[in-house]
């Protein structure tokens, strides 16, 4: 795994800022902290390292035993991290010291999470299940308290066969959450009341991404149609 500095448009060459070598896997997923300077990644093992790249700092490790890791999202308010497995499983770990904060409920299953901003109250996630509802979790809770958001029937309203949950962000400020399909459409919907505000149709094929801009004004979306757009915040 390798960190590499790079000039936009400018002639330097490339710096190597950070470099991991002889993991004992093959890394498939890794994330930026919120300072940008703190990068967690799994090493193909079901374990992750998180390091602290500017000063070359091993900050901690954790490992679930033969993990694969499809997913991996830091808290934008403190140091703490989401991991979402290929099973479904998800947990919440100390980014500081690899301690497990909380797990998902073994009857319960992620296929995609969103973080919620602690703006909205207590420490929790957004997440969505295989057969596409979006579950709100709050796991500070006693009890761990985890109940529908908003259901397939609801944001495919047409009826369309076959449609599938791609992508979901919710943002800056925990006000909008965006929904993105199987079939190309972005849904902007109210991250209180699942309410519809905007419906975009830019892309002619599957979004699977999605990233706000940090002041939330606009929207990057990448689809397998070979386009990135970016849109204004609806």
């Amino acid at each position: 795994l390798q960190v590499e500095e790079l000039t936009v448009g400018g002639t330097s060459p490339i710096q190597m800022l950070f470099q991991r070598t002889n993991l004992p896997g093959v890394p498939s997923v890794a994330a930026w902290s919120p300072n940008n300077q703190t990068l967690a990644f799994d090493t193909g093992d079901g374990s992750v390292q998180i390091w602290n790249v500017a000063i070359n700092l091993n900050v901690t490790n954790f490992q679930v035993k033969n993990a694969r890791y499809t997913e991996l999202l830091w808290s934008p308010d403190n140091p703490q991290l989401a991991t979402l497995s290929s099973t479904g499983q998800m947990q919440i770990w100390d980014g500081s010291s690899g301690h497990n904060i909380a797990s998902l409920a073994s009857n319960q299953q992620a296929t995609l999470a969103t973080w919620i901003p602690s703006s909205q109250g207590n420490d929790g996630i957004l997440f969505a299940t295989p057969n596409g509802t979006i579950m709100r979790w709050w796991y500070a809770q006693q009890g761990q308290s985890a109940k529908p958001f908003l259901t397939a029937q609801v944001y495919n309203a047409a009826g369309i066969e076959g449609l599938t949950l791609s992508a979901i962000a919710l943002s800056p400020n925990g006000e909008q959450l965006l929904l993105a399909t199987s079939d190309g459409s972005i849904q902007a919907r109210d991250a209180t009341t699942g309410n519809l505000i905007y419906f975009y149709q830019g892309h002619s094929a599957q979004v699977n991404d999605i990233e706000w801009t940090l002041d939330g004004q606009h929207i990057a979306t990448a689809s397998q149609d070979t386009t990135v757009q970016i849109w204004q915040e609806p």
